[in-house]
């Protein structure tokens, strides 16, 4: 693949819990990497939860492959303002130096 397809420059964050003085927990993300990506919008699902309509637009993302990505974070596209979760990682097939995040985008 020719590296112009990773278009788009992405933050990978890691999430950690911190305590708030008032004693809760609160979630926080921080920046584990910013690389290069390529975004691509494959399907989307919509449904209705108590009465509220629930829309999620998944996404595959491809990266160069980053050993320490894990499903707990997600790719924060800060150009776009969007946010996806990552729900699975893959290697790519034809290509090893490249990895595919099955995403969720946040809405």
């Amino acid at each position: 693949m020719e590296s112009g397809k990773l278009r788009h420059q992405v933050i990978i964050e890691s999430a950690s819990d911190t305590k708030t003085a008032a004693g809760s927990t609160t979630q926080t993300w921080s920046e584990h990497a910013t690389v290069r990506a390529r975004i691509l919008n494959f399907g989307g699902t919509e449904r209705v939860t108590a009465n509220q309509v629930e829309s999620r637009v998944t996404h595959k993302v491809q990266i160069r492959t980053l050993p320490t990505v894990t499903t707990s974070m997600r790719v924060n596209h800060s150009d776009r303002s969007q946010i996806y979760n990552i729900l699975a990682i893959e290697d790519d097939e034809t290509n090893e130096r490249y990895t595919w995040l099955h995403c969720v985008r946040v809405i």
